[in-house]
């Protein structure tokens, strides 16, 4: 078996229910990691299950926005909303919080990464197709598509903190991107590429090549706390771009940092 019969198995496995499980534990998990997010679920049960299905659902949202295909497509299917439900409960309300704590180990958190970057990249070219279809000659337009139909969740994170009445909304993801948002925008290039016959290298064989980087990427990430490449690489580019390093802050770092050029310039 060549990479490419792996890659045909790989486009051809079915993301539900297990695979869409896992990505919705994982939005679970994004909304419970904020503080105060246990006592909020707890006293507001309807607006945390409502925040949390919209982040699992960010990324077909914004797509759909981006494309004009109808917000409502996002609850065509009552079994994957069922499913959002059952996996918001069981994270926030188990019996001794056990799920939560399951899902919080290393061993859970390996699994989650590697079925996540599965998922993600079969969204990064489901996006890239739709909007190839719609508009054949907006390669723009498809990868900005594709990271945005497989990188939802990260994306979402700032209108979940609205809903819940946090003010923390500053770090969002266009600000602070993260490893994963990234790596889907590189691949979207690629598949665009690859979908427009830039690229003389065939779908499976593209994808397979991609799903084994951008995993090696997360574990490692994760199992040793590396930086990401990109970040390494930015901090090489943007000084001789932009004249100064790459910030890794939000807003409040910046502005801290013009108020010491200001004192500075006094």
């Amino acid at each position: 078996m060549d990479m490419e019969d792996l890659g045909v198995i790989y486009l051809a496995v079915p993301l539900f229910p297990v695979f869409e499980m896992v990505h919705y534990a994982k939005a679970a998990l994004v909304a419970r990691s904020d503080p105060g997010s246990k006592e909020f679920a707890t006293k507001y049960p309807l607006s945390s299950c409502l925040s949390t299905i919209l982040l699992g659902c960010g990324g077909t949202i914004f797509t759909n926005v981006l494309l004009g295909h109808p917000l409502g497509d996002v609850f065509l299917n009552p079994f994957k909303l069922f499913l959002a439900f059952l996996v918001w409960y069981a994270v926030f309300f188990s019996p001794g919080d056990i799920v939560y704590t399951v899902l919080s180990t290393l061993p859970s958190k390996i699994v989650i990464v590697v079925m996540k970057d599965i998922r993600r990249l079969r969204m990064v070219l489901v996006g890239v197709q739709l909007a190839l279809v719609s508009h054949p000659s907006a390669w723009l337009l498809a990868v900005i598509a594709g990271t945005t139909k497989s990188s939802g969740t990260n994306l979402m994170v700032t209108f979940d903190r609205f809903l819940r009445g946090d003010s923390n909304i500053c770090n969002h993801e266009l600000l602070q991107p993260k490893y994963p948002t990234k790596f889907s925008f590189m691949a979207a290039c690629l598949l665009v590429a690859q979908e427009m016959g830039l690229l003389l290298i065939s779908r499976e064989l593209m994808m397979v090549i991609l799903a084994t980087a951008l995993i090696a990427g997360s574990l490692t990430s994760l199992l040793l706390g590396c930086r990401d490449p990109f970040s390494v690489a930015g901090s090489v580019i943007c000084p001789v771009l932009f004249g100064r390093p790459m910030s890794d802050g939000g807003p409040q770092d910046i502005k801290d940092e013009g108020q010491k050029q200001k004192q500075k310039d006094e």
